[in-house]
């Protein structure tokens, strides 16, 4: 059983000896349900920096993966009557730390069932006026899911203590402190290292061998995340 789905991510690539490039690509990965591994492949679109600093732009991110540091950017433009759209805006707009936000997002959304990390409701809204943020209006309004006095409305994700707590704070470090510091996120090595260790903890479902989790749990969440 494999599931297949198309995204869109940015990352950092170093390109020896002095051209780097920020990547945003579209991502067509699939789930291998059996043992959840993902393979990734193709990309397009680039921001490529020489070794001097000119900057070859790319206008292109998928509306829910803008790191917010680029829309205060884009907005605070637009408020001084400036170009303000990713094809104009001033320079510089992708960087290694709007990739690493990315890919935290993309992280997110495949450990948590597909729910994206932004898409959270406050608890001082009631449940039949609540409803998240599309594109990237949750992202500019800080609607993480994980914040404090917030919640993930949808019912199929995973709660904060159904992940490892060292796989948690890498999350609040990207969607959190990196909110206000970009540099604080984690970086591609780090996720690395949390989620090996996370992939060999992982334990098989009883009732349903497609799934798999956090060998420190009791029960299964993501049976748990159906019921609901």
């Amino acid at each position: 059983m494999q599931s297949t789905s198309t995204k869109e991510i940015t990352f950092f690539i170093r390109i020896p000896p002095d051209l780097f490039m920020v990547c945003t690509c579209y991502l067509y990965y699939r789930l291998y349900r059996s043992n959840a591994q993902v393979q990734i492949f193709d990309c397009d679109s680039f921001t490529i920096i020489d070794k001097v600093g000119n900057i070859l732009r790319t206008n292109v991110c998928m509306e829910g993966y803008l790191a917010p540091e680029i829309i205060k950017h884009c907005n605070s433009e637009r408020a001084k009557g400036n170009p303000y759209d990713l094809d104009t805006v001033v320079l510089p707009t992708f960087t290694k730390e709007s990739d690493l936000f990315c890919l935290a997002v993309h992280i997110f959304q495949l450990l948590m069932n597909g729910i994206h990390p932004f898409k959270g409701v406050s608890n001082n809204v009631t449940v039949s006026n609540a409803a998240p943020f599309v594109g990237n209006e949750g992202i500019e309004r800080n609607n993480y899911v994980f914040k404090q006095g917030f919640y993930a409305k949808a019912v199929m994700c995973l709660k904060q203590n159904e992940i490892p707590a060292d796989i948690k704070s890498l999350f609040d470090r990207a969607f959190l402190d990196g909110d206000s510091n970009p540099k604080r996120r984690p970086t591609a090595e780090e996720w690395y290292i949390a989620l090996k260790d996370y992939f060999n903890s992982l334990k098989q479902c009883v009732e349903n061998t497609k799934h798999q989790f956090y060998s420190n749990l009791s029960y299964c969440p993501f049976c748990e995340a159906d019921e609901r």
